[in-house]
């Protein structure tokens, strides 16, 4: 994965096979996401398992590190907390992609709220649960020196604990987790780009439904060349994570922009607002 042309090579056939799923349809993008999840969960659930089962003592005790990590306890600021609460939720991609994708749901008045709910209890406990196995076998103190010097996963720091099957395992399930993510992506990027089509924004022919497969195919292929390029300037700017620190830092500002548009919506378009079901309460 370190060779330039494998890494983007990959990338690259990964990304098509996303937008080829996309284009052909909501029946295919429920094939593909549902295991892809389901994978996520499993093998996820093993990084939790061996969390719990090793602990500080042995994680030192392995790598040899017991003058070398500070026992010190970290100061809490709320500034600090506060600003890495706002990139996590922002990082939470779902959330944008129900956004985007709501007019396709069916009962979106009733279902998506439900699908929010589920998504913030089930997703919300696995990521606890997944942080918490993590520092409950390797010592912060470690995590913050090493992710100071260098990108890390999950799977790279309890490789020092775990035999080489199940470090390429945890792996494999670091890679469904964030292939998990592509589907959901090309869906709500392609559609802003439908809508900002239809309201005469971006060209009007962005904005064809396909006669069969009920899908704007060619919203999908403008946003399959964009995150092409994303990747290919990611590569040639020598930081491939830089393309993951861009998408975040959008997101972040999409929702400012979500959060700001529901503020003024009364005022903007009032049949709308009224439309507004699960809190009627402007306040709430």
């Amino acid at each position: 994965m370190d060779t330039g042309w494998v890494r983007v090579g990959l990338s690259l056939v990964i990304l098509w096979s996303f937008v080829l799923v996309n284009m052909q349809g909501i029946k295919w993008y429920e094939r593909t996401l549902i295991p892809l999840m389901v994978l996520m969960f499993v093998l996820g659930g093993v990084v939790i398992v061996a969390g719990l089962y090793f602990n500080h003592a042995e994680f030192i005790r392995v790598i040899g590190l017991e003058h070398q990590i500070s026992t010190e306890v970290a100061t809490f600021y709320w500034s600090t907390f506060l600003s890495a609460s706002a990139l996590l939720f922002s990082s939470f991609i779902g959330f944008d992609s129900i956004a985007q994708a709501g007019g396709e749901a069916s009962q979106p008045t009733r279902n998506l709220p439900r699908a929010i709910g589920l998504a913030l209890i089930t997703v919300g406990l696995f990521y606890i649960a997944f942080t918490y196995a993590v520092y409950h076998a390797v010592p912060w103190q470690y995590v913050a020196a090493e992710a100071a010097q260098k990108d890390i996963t999950a799977a790279g720091l309890l490789s020092h604990l775990l035999p080489a099957r199940l470090s390429v395992l945890i792996l494999f399930g670091a890679a469904i987790a964030l292939l998990n993510d592509l589907p959901a992506m090309m869906l709500s990027v392609s559609r802003l780009v439908f809508c900002w089509a239809e309201d005469g924004i971006f060209p009007k022919s962005l904005a064809v439904i396909h006669p069969r497969k009920r899908t704007p195919q060619r919203a999908i292929l403008l946003s399959g060349g964009m995150a092409s390029i994303g990747i290919l300037g990611s590569h040639f700017a020598g930081d491939f994570f830089l393309g993951i620190d861009i998408m975040v830092t959008s997101m972040l500002v999409n929702f400012l922009l979500m959060s700001i548009f529901l503020l003024v919506l009364p005022i903007r378009n009032p049949g709308i607002a009224a439309q507004i079901i699960l809190f009627k309460s402007r306040a709430t």
